[in-house]
């Protein structure tokens, strides 16, 4: 005979045996969450900024923090093991230090892993963003971009790099898929000199949309 216990008991357990802790204090939380409430206050949403793709083209980023404490540490974590509950509080951040809600959004678009970064890291963090703001905004998923050829991370290179190293890595999956003036929303974990949302808009401006946009978790303010 098997028993079957409430999904709450079940991550009572767990937690009774892998107690959760605040990633920026280390305090104990009582809640599945990264942060304590104080630590979370600490995240201030920051100003959208305008990305200009071309003299008649623009993408609007909207980002919900800076990239510092404590969020950036859940950005950092991605390179380490896999988090997909960090995923979903960046997500949680974002929904409500943005005013995305509010926008007319018709689909959300994932910024894709090369495979060989995904096998290592056994998922993709834009996508798992993007699936949980999915169901915050009852907006559907579109994982459309593929990365053609593996390229260094951003963070590691100069400025002057970034750009090159994102060029023309991105193309569509399935060009057959219908876009046309339709809203659509690049979603990425870290804005840093904006290369690789704007390979991505480029790349889906193909399709004939009438806007693409941007969402991010964090958005690194000089």
């Amino acid at each position: 005979m098997i028993l079957k216990y409430p999904k709450k008991f079940y991550n009572f357990v767990i937690n009774l045996i892998y107690p959760r802790y605040c990633k920026s204090c280390s305090i104990l939380l009582k809640q599945d969450n990264i942060f304590c409430n104080t630590c979370f206050l600490k995240i201030q949403p920051v100003a959208p900024i305008d990305l200009q793709l071309n003299k008649s083209k623009k993408t609007i980023v909207f980002a919900a923090c800076n990239y510092k404490d404590p969020v950036k540490k859940l950005i950092t974590e991605k390179l380490y093991a896999k988090n997909t509950l960090a995923c979903k509080q960046l997500a949680n951040i974002i929904y409500q230090n943005t005013i995305i809600k509010n926008l007319e959004i018709d689909y959300l678009i994932p910024v894709p892993l090369h495979w060989t970064r995904f096998a290592k890291r056994g998922y993709n963090q834009s996508y798992e963003i993007a699936k949980h703001l999915s169901v915050l905004l009852n907006v559907p998923v579109l994982d459309i971009l593929k990365r053609n050829k593996k390229t260094a991370y951003q963070s590691s290179l100069k400025l002057e790099d970034r750009v090159l190293n994102v060029k023309d890595i991105f193309s569509i999956k399935n060009k057959n898929i219908n876009l046309k003036n339709k809203n659509i929303y690049i979603v990425d974990d870290l804005f840093t000199t904006g290369a690789t949302i704007k390979n991505c808009a480029k790349v889906l401006y193909q399709l004939k949309p009438e806007s693409v946009n941007a969402i991010v978790a964090c958005r690194v303010i000089q």
